[in-house]
């Protein structure tokens, strides 16, 4: 990729920043994947100069937003997994109890509050087997709870980027335990 594209792409994945996901997904489709990883190391590198600047810190940033194990946002108290029903699942939504849970092609994950809390865009998925939802690029939790069996193969590759990220952003505290009606994906 030439320098001028590098830089246009560069300049995309900071515009698209606030657009979380969805604008890493744009731009990925494009076939710019490593461009946009680089850039986002990149200006996360920087982001976290600044703040020990500005706290008059030297050497390596420490403060909130360190990036701790499998480069999780936050550190995380160490529980064992363990399976989580619907009903259980629908617990960590962020109101209900403060941790957020997602569960992605049944893994669950504790993932960001600023992503996934309450007021938050993703909140929608909180507490839920967002699968199908996020395979259809859908914000709203219509599908959720249900197999994603059907989806087509684009669909499908959506999903399977999203486990990708959750996979390298966020810890696997279980898995999901399907009841009988998340099978029924026709009604």
């Amino acid at each position: 990729m030439s320098s001028d594209n590098a830089k246009k792409v560069t300049a995309a994945v900071v515009a698209l920043s606030a657009l979380g996901g969805l604008g890493y997904f744009l731009l990925e489709k494009k076939g710019y994947r490593q461009t946009v990883l680089t850039a986002l190391q990149h200006s996360k590198a920087a982001a976290l100069q600044k703040v020990d600047q500005l706290r008059g810190k030297k050497g390596a940033h420490g403060g909130a937003g360190h990036v701790h194990q499998r480069g999780t946002i936050r550190p995380v108290a160490k529980q064992p997994p363990r399976g989580f029903t619907k009903e259980e699942l629908a617990e960590y939504d962020g109101v209900k109890k403060e941790q957020i849970f997602i569960s992605l092609k049944r893994k669950v994950y504790e993932v960001a509050p600023h992503f996934y809390g309450p007021g938050q865009s993703y909140h929608v998925f909180a507490g839920k087997e967002a699968s199908r939802c996020l395979a259809k690029s859908q914000l709203n939790d219509a599908e959720a709870n249900k197999y994603w069996v059907d989806c087509n193969d684009e669909e499908l590759e959506t999903l399977n980027e999203y486990v990708d990220l959750f996979e390298s952003k966020y810890p696997v505290v279980g898995w999901f335990v399907p009841d009988n009606s998340f099978y029924d994906i026709g009604k």
